[in-house]
C-alpha cells in the first residue's frame, strides 16, 4: 500500500511541476540561508574557545566616566600587581604588539606583521604547548623568541630553527637591529583567534616594557583564574585595589571603572577599542540579526509551502472521498498526506546541502572568514536538521491533511465548495503575513542602506579626508625627515604636507586633564600631537583665535580645542584659559568639531598640541585632484633615496575611514540579499498559487468571457483579491518596522530620520512586484479559448 502511495505522490509531482518546482525552490532558499548563517554564527561564537583555559582567562579594560568605549591599555606593572595581591589569580601577563617589523636572516629580508611582546606566564595564562622549546624556559631570557609553526617554515624552510639567530628592526619596539636566538616553535592560533601572532619576543629584552609608571597605559594584561566563577569576586575588590595602586594620583583615575572581560568575550564586543594585535572584530548584532532574517525567510518558504500544498491538496478532495467509501482508513489517509509534505521537505534539504556545497567558498568571500565546512555535517548538526525538517513538514502538512481527511463521507461529497473557501480563506491570512514580512525586510534593507549613506556623509564632517595620502612610520627617516618633506614640497601636484602623532580615527588616544584655575571637573580629552601645517592639510575650519605659528615662540605650549571641549569645560571665552596635561597649556584656537571616528560614537572633546622632533607617525600628504598614481609613485621613489632597505607603507585617510563601515556595509549588503531572497520566493509563490487558481477558475473566465468580460475584467478579477492583502500586509508591516529601526538606531550615536517615505517606498515595490506576477497569470487566463475554458473540467 505504501508503494502504491509513493508512486501516486510521484505522479502529483510530475503532474504538478510548476507546484513542485515553486515548492522545492521556496524550502531550498529557506534551507540554503540557514545552513550558511548557522555556520558564520557558529564560527562566530567559536572564537578563543579552542584555548585549554579560555573559560578562566580574562583581559583586564577600563573606561573613562562618561565614555561609551572601554579600553585595553593598561600601565605595564598592573599585571604583578594583580597576581601579587589576588591569590585568586594564578598567572598574569602582558602583552605589547608591533606591526611594523623588518626581519633579517643573513642576506634574506622579511616583512612580518605580528610580533608580540609577552611574559614567559604567557604559555601558562593561555594553556599553550610548545611544538619544540620549554615553555617554561623558552621566554625567560633577554633575547629570545618563539616562533609560530607556520614562520619557522618559512623562514628555516630546510633546517631546525632551534637556536638559529634572526635579526628584528621594529619602530614599534624601538630596535634598529637586535639579535634574537630561536628557543620554541608553538602552533599557529587557528582562524577563530582573536590574535594569531608570528612571533613572541621575552618582554625582558625590552627597558620600556618593565617601565614602573602606574600612568603609562600602553599593553594589554591577561590574568588567568583558578576559577571563572571569581570574576565577580574580583571586580568589586577592583576599586580598593586601585587606590593603593595609583597611590596620591588615585583621584585623576577615581573615574575609570575597570572590568574583566572574558577572552571568549573579545571577538564580538564592540564597545571595546581593539588592540593593535586583534584579527577583525565580529559583532554580538550579527550573531542575534541573521539568524531572525532566517526565520523570517523559512516562515515566508513554509508559508508558500502551505499555500500551495493546500491549493493541490483540495483537488484531491473527491480522490480522498471515494477511498473513504471503499473502506479507506482516515488515519492512514491522513498519514499519507503528512508523508507527502514530509518527504518534499526532505528532498529540499538534501538538494540544499548540495546547493551549499558549492556556494560555500563565495560565502566566505562575502563574510570574509574562513569558515569550518564540516560544521553542517557533524551527528548532533545533522540530527537536529534532520529533525527540524521532519517537525516542519509535520505542522506544513498537517492543515491541508486535517481538512481533507474527515469523518462524514455524505457530507464531504455535498460540501467540496465550502472546503475550497476554507482553504482561499486560510491561503488569504498566510499570503497576507508573507507580505507583512517582505515588507518588513524591504524597509529594513532600504532604511539601513540610508543609515549607512547618512553615516558615511557625516564622517570626516569639518574636514576634508579627500586625496589626503597618509605615509605610515616615517621614523625610518630619522634625521632626514624634514628634507624628504622638503624633497616632497617640490612635487607641482602635492599642495599641503603635515607631520603628526595621529590623525582623526588612527590611533587617537586620550587622557584626563584638569582646567587650571577653575572650578570645573576635570574632563577626558583626544589628544593629536601634530605640526604647523596640520590645520591646512586636513581643511579644518577654525572657529574662534588661531592655528599654531612659527612666529610665536610660546606656541610650543599652546593648544587648539574642538567646540565639544570648550562646552563640556563650560568655558565662553575660551582665548586664554589654561588646561594642564602633562605640563600647563594655553589655549590659543577653538576649531569645529570634525567626525574623526565611526557614528555609532558621539564626538569627544579633543585638544591638539604641537608634536615634538622625531615623535612623528604619520605624514600627511594632500594632493590635486585627479594626480594620484603620478604623485604616488613620485613619493616611493623619493622614500627609496631615503629608506632603501624599507618599503614605504601608505594608505589614504578616506580609505582609513570608509573601513570602520566595513561591518556595517557587509550587514546592509547581506540583508538587501535576504530581502530580495525573501520577495522572489514570495513572489514565485504568489506566481504557484496564482497560477493554480487560474486552473481551478478555467470555467468561470469562460463563462465571464461569454457574457462579455474583457481582458481588463479579467484582472481586475484576481487583482481585487490581491490589493485587498497588500493593504492589509501594509498595515501589519509598517509599525513593526519603525518599532524594529528604532531599537536598531539605538546602536548609534548619529542617526539619520525614520522618515515615511521608506514604508511607501517598501510598499510600493512589494505591490509592483505582485502586480506584475498576478497581471502574467491572468493575461494567460485571459488569453485562453473560450471553448476550451467551457470544456476543461
Amino acid at each position: 500500500m505504501f508503494g502504491y502511495h509513493f508512486k501516486i505522490f510521484i505522479k502529483n509531482l510530475v503532474k504538478n511541476q510548476l507546484l513542485t518546482i515553486v515548492n522545492l525552490t521556496g524550502l531550498i532558499t529557506g534551507f540554503v540561508i540557514a545552513m550558511l548563517v548557522w555556520s558564520f554564527v557558529t564560527h562566530e561564537l567559536s572564537y578563543d574557545r579552542f584555548f585549554k583555559t579560555s573559560e578562566r582567562v580574562f583581559r583586564i579594560i577600563r573606561n573613562w566616566q562618561g565614555s561609551e568605549k572601554f579600553s585595553s591599555d593598561v600601565p605595564a606593572p598592573l599585571a604583578q600587581s594583580i597576581y601579587s595581591e589576588f591569590p585568586e589569580v594564578l598567572a598574569a601577563t602582558r602583552l605589547f604588539s608591533s606591526s611594523n617589523n623588518i626581519i633579517l636572516i643573513g642576506d634574506e629580508v622579511y616583512s612580518e606583521k605580528l610580533v608580540l611582546v609577552v611574559d614567559s606566564s604567557f604559555f601558562d595564562v593561555f594553556g599553550i604547548m610548545l611544538i619544540a622549546g620549554n615553555k617554561d624556559q623558552s621566554l625567560s631570557n633577554p633575547g629570545v623568541v618563539v616562533l609560530s609553526r607556520s614562520t619557522a617554515e618559512k623562514l628555516y624552510p630546510n633546517i631546525n630553527p632551534m637556536g638559529q639567530h634572526l635579526t628584528i628592526e621594529s619602530s614599534d619596539l624601538g630596535t634598529d637591529g637586535s639579535i634574537y636566538t630561536v628557543t620554541g616553535v608553538f602552533a599557529d592560533f587557528p582562524e577563530n583567534s582573536h590574535m594569531r601572532p608570528d612571533f613572541l619576543i621575552s618582554s625582558t629584552s625590552f627597558r620600556f616594557i618593565n617601565n614602573t609608571s602606574h600612568f603609562n597605559h600602553f599593553l594589554q594584561t591577561y590574568i588567568l583564574l583558578k576559577n571563572p566563577d571569581q570574576k565577580d569576586k574580583i571586580e568589586a575588590m577592583l576599586p580598593e585595589f586601585l587606590e593603593q595602586f595609583y597611590g596620591s594620583n588615585y583621584y585623576n583615575y577615581s573615574r575609570s571603572t575597570y572590568l574583566l572581560q572574558s577572552i571568549q568575550d573579545i571577538h564580538l564586543n564592540t564597545k571595546v577599542y581593539p588592540a593593535g594585535y586583534e584579527t577583525p572584530r565580529g559583532s554580538y548584532f550579527t550573531i542575534y540579526f541573521f539568524p531572525v532574517l532566517v526565520v523570517l525567510i523559512l516562515l515566508i518558504s513554509n508559508i508558500n509551502f502551505v499555500n500551495l500544498h493546500t491549493s493541490q491538496s483540495l483537488s484531491r478532495r473527491k480522490e480522498v472521498v471515494i477511498k473513504k467509501m471503499f473502506g479507506a482508513s482516515t488515519s492512514k489517509e491522513l498519514i499519507y498526506f503528512i508523508f507527502d509534505a514530509v518527504f518534499i521537505f526532505l528532498v529540499a534539504l538534501v538538494l540544499s546541502v548540495c546547493i551549499v556545497e558549492l556556494v560555500f567558498p563565495w560565502f566566505q568571500q562575502l563574510v570574509e572568514r574562513v569558515l569550518d565546512r564540516t560544521i553542517p555535517y557533524s551527528p548532533g548538526h545533522i540530527l537536529t536538521g534532520i529533525a527540524i525538517v521532519i517537525i516542519m513538514g509535520l505542522l506544513a502538512g498537517l492543515y491541508p491533511a486535517v481538512v481533507l481527511v474527515s469523518n462524514n463521507t455524505t457530507r464531504d461529497l455535498e460540501a467540496w465548495k465550502d472546503f475550497k473557501t476554507i482553504g482561499v480563506f486560510f491561503n488569504s491570512k498566510l499570503i497576507i503575513i508573507q507580505f507583512a514580512l517582505c515588507i518588513f525586510f524591504l524597509t529594513g534593507s532600504i532604511f539601513v542602506y540610508k543609515q549607512f549613506r547618512y553615516m558615511e556623509q557625516m564622517t570626516g564632517k569639518g574636514f576634508n579626508k579627500e586625496n589626503i595620502l597618509l605615509i605610515k612610520n616615517p621614523w625610518y627617516l630619522d634625521s632626514s625627515h624634514d628634507a624628504f618633506k622638503q624633497t616632497l614640497r617640490t612635487h607641482s601636484s602635492i599642495m599641503q604636507i603635515s607631520s603628526s602623532e595621529s590623525v582623526p580615527g588612527i590611533d587617537n588616544f586620550s587622557v584626563w586633564g584638569h582646567p587650571v584655575d577653575s572650578a570645573m571637573e576635570d574632563c577626558h580629552i583626544t589628544v593629536i600631537y601634530c605640526d604647523y601645517e596640520y590645520l591646512d592639510v586636513l581643511g579644518m575650519k577654525l572657529k574662534h583665535g588661531r592655528f599654531f605659528d612659527r612666529s610665536y615662540s610660546t606656541d610650543h605650549l599652546g593648544m587648539v580645542m574642538n567646540e565639544t571641549a570648550i562646552k563640556r569645560l563650560g568655558w565662553t571665552e575660551p582665548i586664554g584659559k589654561r588646561y594642564e596635561l602633562e605640563r600647563i597649556y594655553t589655549v590659543i584656537g577653538v576649531v569645529e568639531d570634525i567626525h574623526y571616528e565611526s557614528l555609532h560614537n558621539t564626538i569627544e572633546p579633543m585638544g591638539m598640541v604641537l608634536i615634538a622632533p622625531g615623535s612623528e607617525s604619520f605624514i600627511s600628504v594632500r594632493i590635486e585632484q585627479g594626480k594620484t598614481k603620478e604623485v604616488i609613485s613620485f613619493i616611493e621613489d623619493t622614500w627609496e633615496l631615503f629608506v632603501p632597505y624599507r618599503p614605504m607603507e601608505y594608505s589614504f585617510m578616506d580609505s582609513e575611514f570608509d573601513a570602520w563601515y566595513k561591518t556595517d556595509r557587509k550587514i546592509g549588503l547581506i540583508t538587501s540579499l535576504l530581502s530580495i531572497l525573501a520577495i522572489v520566493v514570495s513572489c514565485l509563490g504568489l506566481m504557484g498559487l496564482m497560477a493554480y487558481t487560474v486552473l481551478r477558475r478555467i470555467k468561470e473566465i469562460g463563462i465571464r468571457k461569454v457574457h462579455g468580460a474583457t481582458s481588463r475584467d479579467i484582472h481586475l478579477l484576481f487583482m481585487r483579491d490581491s490589493n485587498r492583502w497588500l493593504f492589509v500586509a501594509l498595515v501589519i508591516a509598517i509599525p513593526a518596522a519603525y518599532f524594529a529601526l528604532r531599537k536598531w538606531l539605538q546602536g548609534f550615536a548619529y542617526k539619520t530620520d525614520i522618515s515615511w517615505w521608506v514604508f511607501i517606498l517598501a510598499g510600493v515595490i512589494v505591490y509592483i512586484i505582485a502586480l506584475l506576477t498576478i497581471l502574467w497569470q491572468s493575461q494567460k487566463a485571459a488569453n485562453q479559448s473560450t471553448v476550451n475554458s467551457l470544456r476543461y473540467e
